[in-house]
Parts: structure tokens; sequence; C-alpha cells
């Protein structure tokens, strides 16, 4: 039997646990959720039935799957009031505002696994978190014409867009110490 927020079979206490869903290949708001974002809400339902007593807390297009399939979530992290892109760090750093005083001290991530999953449990750790590991089925990508995100329509694409944002941090991390150029040396 796994083990539950308050505790397993044998009465032991167990780590207060959340599941933090992030959503993956955007539709427009009237069209979600996608796909992508049904099969999170899946995955997310599967985990809850050996935790339930976790809080589930999901990106707004996650939400709304779990919404379709009668189980919402306790909490939605809804899109921005400005418009502004809801990144995976602004869904952590609502659910870290949303985890505050709670005693969570564990958190199951649902993503997409193909480099998104592992993108994520490291925000998570990142904020000293512990990351339980739970494996996420394949979700796939979403080549539909409602698909807003180009990275997200499959694997080398996503593949792509983690190398172009890593190299953008790299950049701004060397920008930030005072390093303007960067050249390479050839040596003849």
């Amino acid at each position: 039997m796994n083990p539950t927020a308050n505790g397993d079979a044998e009465g032991r206490t167990s780590p207060v646990t959340a599941i933090v869903a992030f959503s993956f290949a955007q539709h427009e708001p009237s069209l979600e959720p996608s796909l992508c974002n049904r099969a999170l809400a899946a995955e997310v339902l599967r985990l809850k039935t050996s935790y339930q007593d976790a809080t589930v807390i999901a990106q707004w297009e996650v939400a709304r799957g779990l919404d379709q399939l009668g189980e919402p979530s306790d909490f939605s992290i809804d899109p921005t009031t400005d418009g502004s892109y809801l990144s995976s760090e602004k869904v952590w750093q609502a659910a870290v505002q949303r985890l505050d005083g709670t005693g969570t001290t564990q958190i199951i991530v649902v993503a997409q696994p193909f480099l998104h999953l592992a993108a994520c449990r490291h925000l998570v750790r990142r904020s000293g978190f512990a990351v339980r590991k739970e494996r996420v089925r394949n979700i796939g990508f979403d080549n539909s014409p409602a698909n807003t995100q180009w990275q997200t329509r499959g694997p080398a694409r996503l593949l792509l867009y983690t190398i172009l944002q890593l190299a953008r941090r790299a950049l701004a991390s060397l920008r930030r110490n005072g390093v303007e150029h960067v050249h390479p040396r050839i040596e003849p």
C-alpha cells in the first residue's frame, strides 16, 4: 500500500504530499483542455488514487481537464492578469504560495515526461521541497492547428526549444557577470 499524507497501513506518519501539475501544448482558452492536458489530468487522477490526501494544484489547462473528469483540483493556477506567458517557473511560484503554511514537504510533479518533467522537478528541488518520483505516462505531443506553441509539436522541437532556453540562460548569466562578448579561442 502506498502511503497517504496521513499515514500508512501501520499508522506511521508519512510526509505531507502535494501533486502539482504543469500544462503542455496550450490552445486558445476556449479550446482548452488540449489532448495533452486531458492526458495530464488523467495522470493526476491515477496518482490521486494512491495519494488520496494529497493536495492537487494544477495549471489552469490541466485543472479544466480535471473539472471535465469530475474531480476538480484543490487549487488552479490561472493565467496572469496582464496576459503575459504563464511559465513553469510562474506556476511553481504560485504553487509555493498555496503550499505556504500547509506543512507540505513532498511534491509529486506531473508534466510532459519528455524533458518538461525533469525541468519541473528541478524547479521543485531548487525551492527546497523533496520530489517524490512517480511515473508519468507518455502524454504525446500536439500537432493540431489549435496548438499555439511550436515547441510542443514534437520531441525534436521540444529538444531544440530546451537548447535555446539553456543558451539564453547561459548568456544572461555571462552578462550579469560582466562578460559582454564571448569569442571562441581558435588555436592554430
